[in-house]
């Protein structure tokens, strides 16, 4: 995506090139800062609404509210980034007529949307449920849509929008990115793995910036660096038993520690419990070694990806949304 120059107005910064969808119009509006994060929440409510869409029927239904949400937003900001006023109290079918009008600009699907917006008015307004059918048909009208007006109007991909731009922590940005380089490669193990470790990074980064008079951290239960039960792990001097025993222990109390950390930062605990069992095994060794291990007979793709990583993205927005910094400890 083109980005315009910081404290440049988003409507008078222009870049001059054809587009094939519209060749008439040369003079386009290059996308600024804010106008990319609008197109990325447009994306992801978008997303939403394909999540929504795998639930039984009939709360598979939500989807189309979704939709409905992702497109309205879609036309305003297309209204503003064309300079289109509109009038106030302007109505869905009015968002394509008003901007065709001032713009010269015929957005796509204008039939598809309509039916659209009129099975949402039932499903809201009146209690008229859509069928699956109905409802597949929706999420590729609204698909194709998005995906040709982006283009159309912004010269760029619908795909490419992304609430990574969002993510503050740049550990996790970086993580983010590299598992998109792996799921071009075609490795998805690699990728949920690199995913994984970027949401305990998220919380542990969360929990260490918080704490207490005596030191200790209100998120952190138990500390793994010293534990006195860490060194007879994989000793092989010590009784296979006791071990085996000791082993178990602290994978249980590593598990309990995240488990809480999850519910006491406000995450969907039934989400993460997903997360987890769609991500591969990350086993570290003392020489700083890393061994990732996929699950037996677990065979991942495209849709947990994106899943896996949008659940992601939305605990970084989340946890930066109820953030602080707290060291007691420090203040003295």
């Amino acid at each position: 995506m083109t980005v315009c120059v910081r404290g440049t107005s988003c409507r008078r910064r222009r870049q001059y090139a054809q587009t094939p969808l519209d060749p008439l119009r040369e003079d386009r509006v290059a996308l600024c800062p804010q106008e990319i994060k609008r197109l990325a929440l447009i994306r992801f409510i978008y997303l939403q609404g394909l999540e929504h869409a795998g639930r039984p029927h009939p709360l598979s239904s939500q989807t189309l509210l979704s939709f409905h949400d992702a497109v309205e937003m879609f036309l305003l900001l297309a209204a503003e980034h064309l300079n289109v006023s509109l009038t106030r109290g302007v109505t869905f079918e009015g968002y394509f007529a008003e901007i065709q009008s001032a713009s010269g600009v015929q957005l796509p699907s204008r039939p598809a949307m309509r039916r659209m917006n009129s099975s949402r008015v039932n499903l809201k307004h009146h209690g008229s449920i859509p069928s699956t059918s109905d409802l597949d048909q929706f999420r590729a009208d609204v698909t194709t849509f998005l995906t040709d007006a982006t283009q159309l109007v912004f010269q760029a991909d619908f795909s490419d929008a992304d609430m990574i731009d969002l993510v503050t922590q740049r550990t996790a940005v970086e993580k983010l990115r590299d598992a998109a380089t792996h799921v071009g490669q075609g490795d998805y193990t690699e990728a949920l793995a690199l995913l994984s470790e970027a949401f305990d990074g998220l919380l542990k980064d969360y929990a260490d910036r918080k704490v207490t008079a005596e030191g200790a951290s209100p998120y952190t239960w138990w500390r793994t660096e010293g534990a006195i039960l860490m060194p007879l792990r994989g000793r092989r001097e010590h009784d296979p038993e006791l071990v085996k025993r000791t082993d178990l222990m602290l994978d249980a109390l590593t598990s309990m520690q995240q488990a809480m950390r999850v519910v006491a930062m406000g995450l969907d605990y039934r989400r993460y419990a997903r997360f987890e069992m769609l991500v591969p095994q990350i086993v570290w060794y003392m020489t700083g070694a890393r061994e990732v291990r996929p699950i037996p007979g677990l065979v991942v793709g495209e849709d947990d990806y994106q899943w896996c990583r949008q659940f992601v993205i939305e605990t970084a927005l989340h946890l930066a949304e109820i953030d602080f910094d707290l060291d007691l400890p420090g203040v003295a």
